[in-house]
């Protein structure tokens, strides 16, 4: 996201697309594998639910978010993505430095 706002030509827009391309398509399924290992095998269906919830949620407060600061001012694009990419890197954080529960089950 961050060379995606820093993309001035074709060619690197177009690079910086299939990055985010990748991380999104390993981003999904990688979302759910974690729901459902850390999910108690009878709440499944809840665990899921509230995963597809959380991220509807996330899709629609960033649809609002990137528009306001839009704005409809093609120059605030960039600041857009640089935005994103600072979001991402926080959850990357919270990740890689909170305790979760250990996998339920066997």
């Amino acid at each position: 996201m961050v060379l995606l706002g820093f993309a001035e030509d074709k060619t690197l827009f177009l690079g910086a697309a299939v990055l985010y391309g990748i991380g999104a398509g390993m981003n999904s399924p990688t979302l759910y594998a974690w729901a459902i290992d850390l999910s108690q095998p009878e709440r499944r269906g809840r665990a899921m639910a509230t995963v597809y919830i959380a991220l509807e949620a996330g899709i629609g407060i960033g649809a609002f978010a990137s528009g306001w600061i839009y704005g409809s001012d093609v120059t605030a694009i960039p600041y857009v993505f640089w935005g994103a990419a600072l979001l991402c890197l926080l959850a990357f954080g919270f990740v890689l430095l909170g305790r979760f529960p250990k996998r339920v089950g066997k």
